[in-house]
């Protein structure tokens, strides 16, 4: 089975950000049982998820991302697709594994209104009004020995993330890194203290 990578003006494509993400699910030796991909977009890190999981939940905010993900993913078995703002559509579901590549370029103003774009890489004044929120409920939808890997950029000051994971409860590593035209980013796992 092929990635179609099928998606439309609405909908975040692929980029730097994304295949980072897909390199450090490639390069982990870990088989999960349940994972979600948060914010999938096209449904590329969850089609590398469904070979390394017996289920992936791939959800997005962005009814246009939902359809090209539906696109790209409707001959995988194993991978359910799901309309949610972070975890609102998911409740008790606990999974071994989340990956979030989120909205994270900082910016004052909405450029367009009402835009479903937009929310692909709006992240607010800081660039981490999605990541804090995510950050905070993401605990409770972890299995005991499960973990996240985070995506983050050098734009949003990965230290206070990582600071924002610790006082909830999390430990924080950096697992991957990639330097790009104008900013590092990191992929940041967050696994639960015992």
């Amino acid at each position: 089975m092929t990635f179609k990578n099928k998606y439309n003006k609405h909908t975040y494509p692929p980029s730097d950000d994304s295949l980072l993400m897909v390199d450090t699910i490639n390069k982990q030796k870990k088989r999960w049982n349940h994972a979600l991909d948060m914010g999938t977009g096209t449904g590329i890190i969850a089609y590398h998820l469904s070979k390394k999981t017996n289920k992936v939940t791939a959800i997005d905010i962005n009814p246009h991302a939902i359809k090209s993900a539906q696109k790209n993913l409707k001959n995988i078995k194993n991978i359910e697709i799901k309309q949610s703002d972070l975890f609102s559509q998911i409740k008790q579901t606990k999974y071994d594994l989340i990956t979030f590549n989120p909205p994270y370029i900082p910016i004052e103003k909405p450029e367009l209104k009402n835009s479903e774009i937009e929310k692909a890489w709006n992240g607010g004044k800081t660039g981490r009004k999605t990541i804090n929120k995510f950050i905070t409920q993401s605990k409770n939808h972890l299995t005991k020995n499960g973990s996240i890997l985070l995506l983050t950029s050098s734009i949003t000051n990965p230290k206070k993330i990582k600071n924002k994971a610790k006082k909830q409860g999390f430990k924080t590593k950096t697992i991957n890194k990639k330097e790009i035209f104008f900013e590092t980013l990191e992929i940041i796992q967050l696994t639960q203290n015992s």
